[in-house]
């Protein structure tokens, strides 16, 4: 009831709406009081931590299991330090990746040393604990970004395939 000065009492027929919540849209961080993440932010958040090389190919040339058994990346943030085995720890890089491109989309961009400015375009594929990545030489940035995970001989492609550590 609304009472309204001069007129009495006013009575008006209750009005009531019913609203349906779209399931799949509420899921996706649609929904009231959830925020939708950034699809690059969190898929840099499922890149966070230590990763042990498994593989690495380039020049249609694999290396050998003593050659990369002591290399690790560490993703932290939207950086990336690499490990090379009895070496100091590798020049960090700026991570920029792009998961709604078929291949996914990353970026390496060197953050100091020899190769600072410079970066590798590449794709990379996250499948549970492994992490494939193909990168262009930063020789030959005019071939543009890989398309297809192979490094054979003339490609200017490396492939380099890592495994979570496990704590």
């Amino acid at each position: 009831m609304i009472s309204h000065p001069g007129h009495g009492i006013r009575r008006h027929p209750p009005t009531c709406w019913t609203y349906k919540r779209d399931k799949a849209s509420w899921e996706k961080g649609q929904g009231e009081g959830k925020g939708q993440e950034d699809p690059s932010a969190k898929e840099l958040k499922a890149l966070e931590g230590d990763w042990k090389v498994v593989g690495l190919e380039e020049g249609g040339r694999k290396a050998s299991e003593d050659d990369v058994k002591a290399m690790r990346w560490t993703f932290r943030g939207s950086e990336m330090q690499g490990m090379n085995p009895g070496e100091k720890a590798g020049d960090k890089c700026k991570v920029k990746i792009d998961p709604s491109k078929g291949p996914k989309h990353i970026d390496l961009t060197t953050l100091e040393g020899e190769l600072k400015g410079k970066t590798l375009e590449g794709i990379y594929k996250l499948e549970d604990d492994r992490l494939t990545i193909c990168l262009r030489d930063e020789k030959a940035p005019e071939k543009g970004r890989p398309t297809e995970f192979t490094a054979e001989k003339g490609s200017s492609q490396g492939v380099i395939t890592l495994e979570r550590v496990k704590k």
